[in-house]
């Protein structure tokens, strides 16, 4: 077995943070010179939520997903899964301990539940598969274009599944908490003096808005024509259906008294039952369905954003074969390399213009954080992200592959730990910036951690590799 090349893996970190250096100086040397404008950020940060991270989620995964790898590759969505509890489990840990405010303790629970998933580790596991092929080797067939396109594919999986986490649960922690309904909270105006106004008849049964009351008997013209149709005096008043509210049609009732429930209304047909107390069970069993659809449809599709809505539609369309076909195979179809070609060129503007708005944001040095967040969270946060999480991980690695759970394969339990070691996530500025939610508190925290990433890489790297070396 091959010694480990340290001098490798130095030069992987170091490449893999080297672009984002670059072009947060260049963002930085634009700011300075007036042409990138806060405005313009701005501008930049809904293009990449609305267009580029929607475009290089879909043209990256779509292809890449089908069924048995899904089902191979279990490992990656538990691991996802167990990022982000681990992350928001140490963020309340530190939201105790520092004090933290319920606002301050969401910023800390989404630095360390979404890391950086694509660039970095992409970078890293270029340079090794170059460097230590050996070592990363799932067999003596295993080549190095396998364990490449391996690695690639696991970490766009790992991608697609924190991209949305990171737009539907880290969006909802960056956002300002929603005001109370300004119709609770508003105190009633009195209503000017003047003469009195006649009393309103009340509604009849059944006519909950009142429409198809009918108006005082003054106020109806007392000669119409008659009607063609009998002979007699035409009237004003539309029938009015009068529903007699009883014991068996109380389901029907608990229907149309929810809110929620309006949208069943039309397709549910309530016959009327003989026993008021199945009809009871039913109106409640009802009320309980049409209140869950409606928070449903008001919190989970409410807050779907495009990102999240590529990354349901990649999976939709690459578990679905003739959907998949029409959509990603260039040799079968006419539109597959239109929509391969777009999305990919699209996309790959996406990490270069957050890098943009990062570096504009930095391009000043750190933000103050001065009323936004005690002194000491910026340290307590980057140091649980960059050596804690990483820590408990690479155990959790160790002691799943020993005990069977997961598979032998190198490239799977590396890709799982360099998904997590590096800095977090670089959308949360985008997001945070676009909710306008600790914006200086998530800059600093990136500008620090992205100082500090190249030395908490490479050494977790290392000794990962040294862990594969020894224990083979």
């Amino acid at each position: 077995m091959s010694s480990v090349d340290f001098a490798g893996i130095v030069v992987a970190s170091l490449q893999a943070t080297a672009n984002i250096v670059a072009v947060c100086g260049a963002a930085a040397w634009l700011t300075r010179s007036g042409v990138l404008t806060a405005d313009l950020s701005k501008q930049l940060s809904v293009l990449v939520m609305y267009l580029f991270n929607p475009c290089m989620v879909f043209a990256n995964v779509g292809p890449a997903v089908d069924l048995p790898t899904l089902l191979q590759w279990w490992p990656v969505a538990a691991f996802c899964a167990i990022y982000i509890v681990l992350g928001l489990a140490l963020g309340a840990l530190l939201g105790a301990v520092l004090r933290l405010t319920r606002a301050q303790m969401r910023v800390a629970m989404a630095a360390l539940a979404f890391a950086n998933t694509t660039s970095t580790p992409l970078a890293i596991v270029e340079s090794l598969v170059t460097t230590n092929a050996a070592l990363l080797a799932h067999g003596p067939e295993d080549t190095e274009s396998r364990i490449r396109s391996r690695a690639v594919a696991l970490i766009m999986l790992m991608t697609i599944l924190q991209t949305f986490g990171r737009w539907t649960l880290g969006s909802w922690l960056l956002s300002p908490d929603r005001p109370a309904a300004a119709d609770s909270a508003a105190t009633p105006v009195p209503e000017a003096e003047g003469p009195a106004k006649p009393e309103q008849p009340k509604p009849l049964a059944g006519t909950p808005s009142g429409e198809g009351v009918p108006p005082p008997a003054e106020e109806l013209p007392q000669d119409l024509p008659a009607d063609p149709e009998n002979g007699e005096p035409a009237t004003a008043i539309s029938p009015v259906k009068v529903v007699v509210l009883s014991p068996q049609n109380q389901m029907g009732d608990a229907l149309q008294l929810l809110p929620e429930t309006t949208f069943l209304r039309s397709r549910l047909h309530c016959p009327r039952l003989a026993s008021p107390w199945l009809a009871g069970w039913l109106s409640k069993v009802c009320g309980l369905v049409g209140a869950g659809l409606g928070w449903f449809r008001a919190h989970v599709v409410g807050n779907l954003n495009p990102p999240a809505v590529a990354c349901v539609a990649a999976l939709v369309v690459g578990l679905s074969p003739p959907l998949k076909e029409i959509l990603f195979d260039p040799e079968d179809s006419f539109v597959a390399p239109v929509v391969l070609q777009t999305g990919l060129m699209l996309g790959d503007c996406n990490v270069p213009v957050i890098l943009l708005t990062l570096g504009s944001r930095l391009s000043r040095g750190p933000p103050q954080t001065v009323g936004e967040v005690p002194r000491r969270f910026l340290p307590a946060v980057i140091v649980t992200k960059l050596v804690v999480v990483p820590a408990i991980i690479l155990g959790l690695l160790v002691v799943f592959r020993k005990a069977g759970v997961i598979s032998a394969d190198p490239v799977l339990s590396l890709t799982l730990l360099l998904n997590n070691v590096g800095p977090s996530a670089i959308n949360l500025l985008v997001i945070a910036g676009l909710n306008g939610f600790f914006e200086n508190t998530i800059a600093a925290m990136h500008f620090y951690a992205y100082l500090l990433a190249n030395a908490s890489t490479t050494a977790w790297v290392v000794a990962y590799l040294a862990y594969l070396r020894y224990s083979a």
